[in-house]
């Protein structure tokens, strides 16, 4: 195995072994874990782990890090899409919303993970892990702010925290069954945030 790891490129490296954390620290809790279990999962030795990061925090840091500018990714394409398409404003917005929360709920680990263990970072990452909470926001905020329909005294601040909390805590509560798939309650969520619950 230690030897298949070493064949591939050193970014794909540390994202396997990122990945493989994520799991473990998904399983046995991020304070539970140690660099000893990741390095046997992978494969490799503790001092090769070493060689790519060098606590458990960095690595972390790392799946957060990736997962963000995953996220945002899709958020980009996703703006790219409905103006190549020249959709109104709001049905951007919308679109938007609904990526955001498919990209959350397309893997459980990692979301589940960040939202279980975020607290963990301290110091400096502790800064960066605002900064990058403050990127998704001001993201979604930018677009609510081109919405030039919404109701007059709603905040755009509560709206956008309304899409990021729910997207983010739907996979604990939401079992699928036959009546309500993650993409039917996503749907349906963003319809109510965006057009009410109530018939006119």
């Amino acid at each position: 195995m230690e030897t298949q790891v070493f064949k591939l490129s050193l970014e794909d490296r540390k994202n396997y072994i990122a990945d493989v954390a994520a799991k473990i620290f998904y399983d046995k809790g991020y304070k539970s874990a140690s660099l000893q279990d990741i390095a046997e999962m992978v494969g490799i030795s503790k001092a090769a782990v070493y060689h790519y990061f060098k606590t458990k925090e960095d690595i972390l840091y790392y799946i957060i890090d990736n997962h963000t500018n995953y996220c945002m990714d899709a958020l980009q394409n996703c703006i790219d899409r409905c103006e190549e398409e020249n959709l109104p404003r709001l049905e951007t917005f919308r679109n938007l919303a609904i990526a955001y929360a498919s990209v959350l709920n397309k893997d459980t680990v990692v979301p589940l993970l960040i939202l279980r263990e975020r607290h963990q970072l301290t110091g400096e990452y502790k800064s960066r892990l605002y900064q990058i909470e403050q990127k998704i926001f001001r993201y979604l905020r930018k677009e609510a702010e081109k919405v030039t329909d919404i109701k007059e005294g709603y905040n755009l601040n509560a709206i956008s925290f309304l899409i990021i909390s729910y997207s983010h805590w739907m996979k604990y509560w939401l079992k699928e069954n036959r009546e309500l798939t993650t993409e039917d309650a996503i749907e349906q969520a963003m319809d109510i945030i965006f057009f009410g619950m109530l018939e006119k």
